[in-house]
């Protein structure tokens, strides 16, 4: 996005970001995480292409006893793409019960949820990527391509 059009979406994001937020916190408290005990919520916003503005897809981590999970980030894109959203904007993550003793006890998307991320965004592009914290701050702020993933795997 250029321009114009990509700051009406940083205002119209960081208008709503106290929702965005929420919503995190609310699909991690929705996590069925009984064997890790570590629940995680993804809210993602993306542009819309019905509308021209933009739409928002929530996730949360599943578990299962055969130890193959199904991750936030990772849950929240299916729901995007399932209602036609291609095009990620940006990211909220939020973990609500951070392990004991951690020094950064925030959730930051794993290697596989970067590369996830990065399969909808053009190149040439980045995502913001926005870490909630349990009492819904933000506690750190990443670019998806540029900070966390500065090579992502792109066929062609």
């Amino acid at each position: 996005m250029a321009g114009r059009q990509f700051e009406r979406f940083s205002r119209e994001i960081e208008a709503r970001e106290d929702e965005l937020a929420r919503r995190a916190i609310a699909a991690a408290a929705r996590s069925y995480s009984p064997y890790s005990g570590f629940p995680v919520g993804a809210c993602l916003v993306w542009l819309d292409p019905q509308s021209g503005g933009i739409g928002i897809s929530v996730g949360c981590n599943v578990e299962n006893a055969f130890y193959e999970s199904g991750h936030a980030e990772q849950a929240a894109i299916m729901a995007g793409v399932s209602a036609g959203y291609r095009r990620l904007v940006a990211a909220y993550v939020a973990c609500t019960k951070p392990e004991p003793g951690s020094p950064l006890p925030l959730a930051i998307p794993c290697g596989f949820c970067r590369q996830w991320m990065c399969e909808f965004v053009p190149e040439g592009e980045d995502a913001a990527i926005a870490i909630v914290a349990k009492d819904g701050s933000i506690r750190a702020r990443f670019r998806l391509i540029a900070d966390l993933l500065p090579r992502p795997f792109r066929l062609g």
